[in-house]
């Protein structure tokens, strides 16, 4: 497994592994948007670890419920595969967000809302696409810090900036201005991300 450090490092800090955290659930169509943003024409199929392989050669219905383990994993071995750092990971997350989270249904309900509107509706619109995963959020006026808490290293550091690609998207889609997202502090087992708007 040495072609993906990346991915095997994730794996290794989880109690058991692939099959860790069972219950924290994330829709297909997350990791189906990295996965068929790229070619996977050269990928080395035998050289990654088995589930993955399935993941990637037959992908389940976006409308499945698969576990955030899984689509970390997929993701972290493309990541691996097509020798992305952390920058490229980050814009990589940000392209692929903004196609899962552009499309005709979600841009037409999100561009009616107010940021506040928005901010209002933030934990239902996290159900939408994760399950099982803490989400509190504190707004005052144009700021607000939302809090993701999860077992322990169920998100890579990578993975938590790219979800702050997502927050961003999402607020910038309503009428926002001048959306920023940041991570204030993270540990193991919590994220904290702080949003600001005009």
């Amino acid at each position: 497994m040495a072609e993906f450090p990346r991915v095997e490092r994730y794996l290794a800090r989880l109690p058991y592994g692939f099959a860790s955290y069972p219950d924290c659930l994330a829709k297909a169509s997350v990791y189906r948007t990295f996965t068929e943003s790229r070619s996977l024409k050269s990928f080395p199929w035998s050289k990654v670890r088995p589930e993955i392989a399935t993941m990637l050669r037959t992908p389940v219905p976006h409308s499945a419920w698969i576990s955030e383990v899984a689509v970390s994993s997929a993701i972290l071995a493309l990541t691996d595969h097509y020798g992305y750092d952390d920058e490229e990971t980050v814009r990589w997350f940000h392209e692929c967000n903004s196609a899962l989270l552009t499309n005709r249904m979600y841009r037409a309900i999100m561009s009616l809302a107010s940021p506040a509107l928005m901010m209002k509706g933030a934990a239902h619109r996290w159900g939408n696409f994760h399950r099982g995963t803490g989400f509190g959020m504190a707004q005052e006026g144009n700021e607000a810090h939302i809090t993701l808490r999860f077992p322990p290293f169920l998100f890579d550091a990578v993975v938590l900036r790219g979800l702050a690609e997502g927050i961003q998207i999402a607020v910038s889609m309503s009428r926002a201005k001048d959306a920023q997202v940041e991570i204030v502090s993270s540990n193991p087992q919590s994220a904290v991300y702080r949003l600001s708007w005009t």
